[in-house]
């Protein structure tokens, strides 16, 4: 059977109609709107696992820093752990350079993280400490990342 076209003008069942285009494409968009979701949600929470282990850092450095004196009646009693209202002398600002370095400050200025500890008891004193960072926003509100207490004593 011959055609007054040539075969290069009737292309019979080559290549794909547009209902089958729509479909395929129907296909494919959720899929890749599923795939970016994906993608935003791991980096949002690489960012969350990144500030719970500066936090648990810092956190466990300032007990290591309060463990470290020598008598627990040179540990002023006080202090608080309501990061809306910092209690003086028993807070700082913390910040962390790119190389590592950590900048303690009694200002908020740029730092992301706040640090506020609470002495209580008298033997044996019972040191909590917690860390918040500073969450971008509208309210701009501190959430805590970390908190931990221990006891410290004189006697074994």
């Amino acid at each position: 059977m011959s055609s007054k076209y040539p075969d290069s003008v009737i292309a019979r069942g080559r290549g794909f109609t547009l209902i089958e285009t729509l479909i395929a494409t129907g296909i494919m968009v959720p899929a890749l709107v599923a795939v970016a979701s994906i993608f935003a949600y791991s980096a949002r929470t690489n960012l969350l696992t990144e500030q719970r282990t500066i936090a648990a850092l810092l956190g466990a450095s300032k007990i290591e820093d309060l463990r470290s004196v020598t008598r627990i009646n040179n540990l002023t009693a006080g202090g608080g752990l309501d990061a809306a209202n910092p209690t003086a002398d028993f807070f700082e600002y913390v910040a962390i350079t790119p190389s590592g370095t950590i900048t303690i400050g009694r200002m908020a200025d740029s730092s992301p993280y706040l640090r506020l500890w609470q002495v209580s008891g008298t033997d044996p004193r019972l040191i909590t400490v917690a860390v918040y960072a500073m969450r971008s926003g509208v309210t701009g509100n501190r959430v805590e990342l970390f908190r931990a207490a221990t006891s410290l004593t004189d006697g074994f």
